[in-house]
């Protein structure tokens, strides 16, 4: 995958089982797809974040996302 001009890295995850993922504030806003096992997919950026975060993940979900 070729990045835009603007990203700083791009990362991916899909897990096997659920998953609780803290998210610590970096400065950074991402462009994030989320590809839900069940439901249809959902692209948003996120907001510059103040605190720390944790974000559910359910099994056989895949999010992929763009560090801008």
């Amino acid at each position: 995958m070729r990045l835009p001009d603007a990203a700083l890295d791009a990362w991916e995850m899909a897990p096997a089982l659920p998953l609780r993922v803290e998210v610590l504030p970096d400065g950074c806003r991402d462009l994030v797809v989320h590809l839900p096992r069940r439901g249809p997919p959902a692209a948003f950026v996120t907001a510059l974040a103040g605190t720390r975060e944790t974000v559910p993940l359910a099994a056989g979900d895949r999010i992929r996302g763009v560090r801008l």
